[in-house]
């Protein structure tokens, strides 16, 4: 036999064989990989379902707090509208009091 012969011969009983063990411990790993890689997909996509679900939530709470608000500006700026009619009413009135005292003590 030749020096590369035996090459041949040691290449093909010894590198081979582990080559192709190396190999199929790489797809082992792979695989393991591939199924941690889909898990984590399967939890980070639940928990952006999640969060969006809150962020609805609140999005929903914020716009019923909003509309709370807006009823209760709304009706706050009713009151103070009538209570200053109703000062300027009594202001009225009192003016016209005041004008009567005036021509009875003139009359008078």
């Amino acid at each position: 036999m030749s020096v590369v012969e035996d090459v041949r011969q040691v290449i093909q009983d010894f590198l081979a064989p582990e080559l192709r063990a190396i190999v199929a411990r790489l797809d082992a790993q792979d695989k393991v990989a591939d199924a941690r890689y889909k898990e984590q997909q399967i939890i980070a996509e639940a928990r952006q379902k999640e969060v969006d679900s809150r962020f609805n939530e609140v999005a929903v709470r914020l716009q019923s707090l909003h509309e709370i608000i807006e009823r209760s500006d709304s009706a706050q700026r009713e009151l103070v509208l009538r209570l200053t009619q109703d000062f300027q009413f009594e202001r009225r009135l009192a003016d016209i009091e005041q004008e009567m005292e005036r021509r009875k003590s003139t009359a008078a």
